[in-house]
Order: C-alpha cells, then sequence, then structure tokens
C-alpha cells in the first residue's frame, strides 16, 4: 500500500475534541460532578482510530476507543504520531503507534498539566518535533467563570489554548498573521473558543481595563520597546486585574544560549535584550506603580533525542536560532553547532537516555 494511499487514509480518521473538554480541566469543579462530565465526554467523544481507503473502506484499526488527536502519519507511512488525552490526569501526551502491529509508546512523560501540541516527523522519520510549553500558565488564578482573557505575543496558542481550557473568554494575539492561524487550528481540533487577531505588543488595539487577566509567555519579552509594551499590558489590564508573565532569565540555559548565538551574529546596536524581562528589578522598573509584583523562579525542561536533535529542531522552528543559522555561510553555522551541542553537553541533566535540560525562567504576577 503506498504512503500517498495512507496519508489520505490517516487524514480522514482525525477526531476533534467538542468544548466541552475544557471543563476537565476547572480546578474548582466538584469532584463528583468532575467524574461525571469526564465519564460523559468519553462517551461522547471516544473513537478508534481506524484506517481508510478513498472509498471509505476500513484498511485497519490501529488502537480501541480512546479520545484522539492530531494523527500525523511518519513519512514511510509505517507509524502514526497522535496526541492522547488522559481528561483525569488532567494531561496530554504524545503516543506513536506502530500500522502493522497496532502497538503504541507513549513519547512524554505524562507529567500533570504537560500539554503536548502539533506533532510533525522530521524528513527522514527518525524524529517527531513537538510543543510543549502551553502547560506554563504564568497565572494559576484562572478558575474559570468566563474571565476575560489576554494573550500578548502568543505565538502559535501555547498559553491561549491553556487558559481556554479553563473556561476564560480569551482573545490571542500576535503581530505574525501564520502563527494565530496555527493556533486557530490548534482550537478548532480540540474544539475550543478563542479569538484570534492581530496585535502589536506595543499598541494594543483595544480600551483601558479591557481585559481580567493579561499574560505573555516568552513573548512580550521579545518587544523591542520594553517600557512601552509594559504599559500597553498594564493600561489594557482592568484595575485590581492580573498581569501573568514568563521571562527566560539571563542565568539560565536559554540566556547562555543567547550568548552564545550573539557571539556569532551580535544583536542590533541599541536594543534592549529581552533576557532583562527575566529579572526582578527590570520588572519592578517597568510596572512602577502596580499594587503588587510577585516573582517566582521556575525551570522548564527541553527533552530531545541528543544534543544534535536539539540543534536540529531549534534551527528549524525556533526562531533567534533560525535567524542566526540563516545569516552565516556554511563555516560559520559549522562553529556555531559545535558551540550549541557544546553548551547543550554542559547543561545537561544525567539521563539515562535522550536529552533533558533544565532552562529556567521567571514567572511574574504583577497585580494592577
Amino acid at each position: 500500500m503506498s504512503p500517498k494511499f495512507l496519508t489520505i487514509a490517516a487524514v480522514i480518521c482525525a477526531v476533534a475534541l467538542p468544548a466541552a473538554t475544557a471543563g476537565a480541566q476547572n480546578p474548582q469543579q466538584d469532584p463528583a460532578e468532575r467524574a461525571r462530565n469526564i465519564a460523559r465526554q468519553l462517551e461522547q467523544n471516544a473513537r478508534t482510530l481506524t484506517l481508510y481507503d478513498r472509498q471509505g473502506k476500513v484498511i485497519s484499526t490501529i488502537a480501541e476507543r480512546h479520545i484522539f488527536n492530531q494523527p500525523t502519519l511518519s513519512p514511510d507511512a509505517t507509524r502514526i504520531a497522535l496526541i492522547k488525552p488522559d481528561l483525569d490526569k488532567e494531561t496530554v501526551d504524545l503516543w506513536v503507534y506502530d500500522i502493522a502491529s497496532g502497538k503504541g509508546v507513549q513519547i512524554t512523560s505524562n507529567k500533570p498539566r504537560e500539554n503536548v501540541q502539533a506533532p510533525a516527523w522530521s524528513p527522514d522519520g527518525r524524529h517527531v518535533a513537538y510543543s510543549t510549553l502551553d502547560f506554563l500558565l504564568p497565572y494559576e488564578g484562572l478558575d474559570g467563570g468566563k474571565l476575560g482573557v489576554l494573550d500578548v505575543a502568543a505565538g502559535n496558542g501555547n498559553c491561549s489554548l491553556a487558559a481556554a481550557r479553563r473556561w476564560c473568554d480569551v482573545t490571542s494575539t500576535d503581530y505574525v498573521p501564520a502563527l494565530l492561524e496555527a493556533g486557530r487550528r490548534r482550537a478548532e481540533a480540540e474544539g475550543l473558543h478563542v479569538t484570534f487577531e492581530v496585535a502589536d505588543a506595543e499598541a494594543l488595539p483595544y480600551q483601558d481595563g479591557s481585559f481580567d487577566v493579561v499574560l505573555s509567555t516568552f513573548g512580550v519579552m521579545f518587544a523591542p520597546d520594553h517600557a512601552k509594551s509594559a504599559s500597553e499590558l498594564l493600561r489594557v489590564c482592568r484595575a485590581g486585574g492580573r498581569i501573568g508573565l514568563a521571562s527566560w532569565t539571563p542565568e539560565g540555559f536559554i540566556g547562555k544560549m543567547f550568548r552564545v548565538v550573539a557571539k556569532h551574529v551580535p544583536p542590533p546596536a541599541g536594543v534592549q535584550s529581552p533576557l532583562l524581562w527575566g529579572t526582578r528589578d527590570h520588572l519592578h522598573t517597568l510596572c512602577a506603580g502596580a499594587s503588587a509584583i510577585d516573582h517566582t523562579v521556575r525551570d522548564f525542561a527541553f527533552r530531545y533525542e541528543s544534543p544534535e536533535h536539539f540543534v536540529e529542531v531549534f534551527r528549524m522552528f525556533y526562531g533567534p536560532v533560525h535567524k542566526a543559522f540563516g545569516a552565516l555561510d556554511a563555516s560559520g553555522q559549522a562553529a556555531l553547532e559545535s558551540d550549541l551541542l557544546t553548551l547543550l553537553r554542559d547543561c545537561a541533566r544525567p539521563s539515562a537516555s535522550g536529552l533533558v535540560v533544565p532552562a529556567e525562567y521567571l514567572e511574574t504576577v504583577v497585580t494592577r
């Protein structure tokens, strides 16, 4: 059976989740009601993972009844990567199923609130790239009740979707339309209602005090004018509302990686470092006049098969690294890759298999 034929069949078996899925994420829900809600969702939405041909004839059943999402066929048409949510544990994990045997292997770690999205195979089929940042919700006070939430510099919607799963009324913004479109597809796949709008973090098109909560995870920190961006976050947040930020720190792994990149491709002169958002003093200056500012230092663990795999993925998908490689000739690219591999090996946490690199970030909650 040809890979092209199976690719067409795999698209047919995609299952979209309805908006009710977010109900399992409501931390204030009564336990008995929560259990009934989960059972109802499973009854309504669980499916078998089945491959069909173009005439609708069943080719094979890969997995028994469960909720599946975003099935993605490997280039050699022998495996399917897909997303499996566990509504009881509140996790969303990546699994890979072998088409011939029907056996599945859980790839991600099933940690609480670790939500995996957007699986993508490498061209040779050896690696599966995926996003896991949507569990980084920098403000935990999202207890539903239709809170108005604005996600600034949202990218493809990691934080936006996490807030939408808690019944919030979410507006997801970025200045790159293609990223917003990717977020829109992800929201549709999960049946979540999110409003996606193009907006500049330095000139948000909203009235003063429009939102209960304003969020940005590793997003607004990259806006060129820090003071203007911070003033916009404060302006659109209502009095007594919260602003939740997650920002990489200068001392952490991403800070070190940026310094390695800067050694090969210096940043533009006169531009403030985005890593300043990961420092307490800078944020207190930016948010002077706020009622309260609370900080917590946390770690996010990057997990890849090897240092080489990390560089491959970041070179392809992560903006600052992608741009740096694009600005260098062949010898410069080789030197940058070598320095990145050295950094990864120096920062890696001991692991029986694969690569685990802790990356420090500053979680900040500003009370307006």
